[in-house]
């Protein structure tokens, strides 16, 4: 179960599980890296160079890479992904 953290604005794992990557994953994951990567993240980056990193971590990009990956895993709490590798 996911619950509010109020105090940190954010979501805690409380029941993660982990299962393999699928290629419908691709979306979520691709979520996950835009939110993590935003800009005040990455001092120092440029907008071109942010934006390339961004590119190479859209659903389509990922997708590709999750079908030829040797290793692709991804955590789900609450039927819903929350972390990869």
């Amino acid at each position: 179960m996911r619950r509010r953290d109020p105090s940190a604005n954010a979501w805690k794992v409380t029941n993660a599980s982990y299962r393999p990557a699928r290629v419908s994953d691709a979306g979520p994951i691709a979520s996950l890296v835009h939110r993590a990567l935003l800009p005040d993240k990455l001092p120092g980056w440029t907008l071109v160079a942010v934006s390339s990193l961004l590119a190479k971590a859209s659903p389509n990009a990922l997708r590709e890479h999750i079908e030829s990956a040797a290793f692709a895993h991804v955590a789900v709490d609450c039927d819903s992904v929350v972390g990869f590798i």
